[in-house]
């Protein structure tokens, strides 16, 4: 019997069915370049370091530094192209992305993340961090932009325009698929895929459930209110097109997949047997520690 892939929500109506068979092979992932790291470490990198060190040591999920933000003015309601896009990445400007890869890939931080993937344990905002750093290729897919899980506290505060990171709302503006990482409430990982100029986002749970529709058309709303998505109706679908989580604390481990395939376009590598998902957690920990150990990184 053939898995119904997609459940698609327009507004008011129905839900309806698409089917989407994809072939998969977990095995046939792509290596990618290893970050190179040392030097000195910041004291801070705008929040206290050794609150950080004392939050990490406690294995919960870590909230990314908060960015400075730029001086550029946006005009509400009115996209408009952005120019100088390499300075534009995943974190900020390249100087705070270039410390918080400095801090994150420190020793400390991967033996934290190695240890947490040996327990089969929840995983923490910088061991996500590193994933995406090292592993996802979120710089290397043209079009396509990884928002990270400190946006969604603006969201759900509903904060004004005005305090809402330049730097993101220029990453945005620049890209037409967005991928947005969700914590919530240090509980569950999530992931929603929003298609800018087709107004529709693709919620990417782990539990395959309707609990998250809600919050992906609070995020709808949201783009729409800060000017960085047009008016208009739009659409909301739940991808249940790959493995349902069956554990209590993989929903991390899963969130690093769905960024893994979405941003190498292997949408045909996501979870299918159990095994991948155990397979997985494997290969970031090996990573991990070749890192550590100075070695090239083998991700297969």
């Amino acid at each position: 019997m053939k898995k119904k892939s997609f459940v698609e929500i327009n507004g008011a109506d129905s839900p309806r069915l698409k089917n989407n068979n994809n072939s998969n092979n977990i095995n046939n992932l792509n290596t990618q370049n290893t970050i190179k790291r040392g030097g000195k470490l910041p004291d801070q990198i705008y929040f206290d370091f050794n609150n950080f060190k004392k939050r990490i040591t406690l294995n919960q999920p870590l909230p990314l530094p908060t960015l400075q933000k730029q001086t550029i003015k946006l005009n509400i309601g009115v996209e408009r192209p952005i120019s100088g896009r390499s300075d534009i990445n995943s974190f900020g400007s390249a100087n705070e992305d270039a410390d918080c890869q400095a801090l994150f890939l420190s020793d400390e931080c991967l033996r934290d993340s190695i240890s947490i993937l040996g327990r089969r344990d929840w995983c923490t905002s910088q061991l996500i961090s590193q994933f995406c750093w090292n592993i996802g290729n979120i710089n290397g897919r043209k079009n396509f932009a990884y928002i990270n899980e400190e946006f969604f506290l603006d969201v759900k505060a509903d904060k004004p325009v005005a305090q809402v990171s330049q730097a993101t709302l220029n990453k945005i503006l620049a890209n037409n698929y967005c991928f947005f990482a969700v914590n919530d409430s240090n509980v569950h990982w999530l992931g929603m895929l929003v298609n800018r100029s087709a107004r529709h986002v693709t919620v990417y749970d782990p539990l395959q459930k309707f609990t998250y529709i809600g919050l992906a058309e609070k995020l709808m709303v949201y783009l729409q209110k800060i000017g960085v998505l047009s008016a208009g109706k739009y659409s909301l679908e739940l991808d249940v097109n790959f493995l349902a989580q069956e554990d209590d604390y993989s929903c991390g481990i899963y969130l690093c997949n769905f960024i893994y395939c979405i941003f190498n376009n292997r949408m045909d590598l996501v979870f299918r047997m159990k095994h991948h998902v155990s397979n997985f957690r494997s290969q970031i920990k090996k990573v991990f520690g070749q890192i550590l150990e100075g070695k090239p990184t083998d991700f297969n």
